[in-house]
């Protein structure tokens, strides 16, 4: 069974290194949104057994977005990983 990941980023070449790079393992089923919005949408919709979040995505950013996933039981135990391509 492949591990199923959800990957939240705004930008369009960071979700399309994401798409490059894990579809190079064949074990991962990987979902991309572009926004914090859109993950939570489909985190409520779907089971993932992770979660990417880019923290600086506008409106909803992934910090605000994880502190919803976490508050809601249904999502609260899914790992989530932090990606930034801020340079300092």
């Amino acid at each position: 069974m492949p591990i199923r990941l959800l990957c939240a980023d705004d930008e369009d070449d960071i979700r399309t290194i994401l798409r490059l790079a894990l579809s190079l393992d064949p074990e991962l089923e990987v979902h991309l949104v572009s926004s914090g919005a859109e993950a939570l949408a489909r985190a409520q919709s779907a089971t993932f057994d992770a979660i990417v979040l880019d923290g600086m995505m506008p409106g909803l950013d992934g910090y605000e977005t994880c502190r919803r996933l976490k508050a809601d039981p249904a999502t609260a135990q899914v790992p989530v990983v932090f990606l930034t391509a801020k340079a300092q």
